[in-house]
């Protein structure tokens, strides 16, 4: 297949693809007669693993060692795992500690706002708090 036609069956820009191409991250493609290259199903697959090691946080650096087939080093491909998984944990309890926030937070304006009073400084203070520790 053709790179657009590649282009529109992954979802990417031609452009995303030469730039993958490029890097590595892609085999380069056969050149037909024309000069236009020349994608497989495999070239396909491959781009879906792209985006979806970029979902998982992978920057394109990072993919290129976890890209290399069989001849992938398997140690440190699953300690680069591990580590995503690290980051993905650190950000949940972050986005969690966020949520406890914005609850206490909530909890705060509405007490006050439905006895029609202004949210006293000691009750902010208490939601900055809260934040801290």
């Amino acid at each position: 297949m053709k790179i657009g036609e590649l282009a529109e069956q992954s979802g990417l820009s031609a452009s995303a693809i030469r730039f993958y191409e490029k890097k590595g991250l892609l085999p380069h493609a056969e050149r037909l007669s024309s000069g236009y290259r020349s994608y497989d199903a495999s070239s396909l697959m491959q781009l879906q693993i792209i985006k979806f090691a970029q979902n998982l946080g992978f920057s394109l650096d990072e993919m290129v060692a976890l890209l290399g087939g069989c001849s992938i080093d398997h140690e440190l491909t699953l300690k680069q795992l591990d580590t995503k998984r690290q980051d993905i944990d650190t950000l949940i309890d972050n986005l969690e500690e966020k949520k406890r926030s914005i609850d206490l937070l909530v909890e705060q304006l509405e007490a006050h706002w439905n006895r029609d009073q202004c949210v006293t400084p000691e009750a902010l203070e208490l939601v900055l708090k809260a934040q801290k520790s």
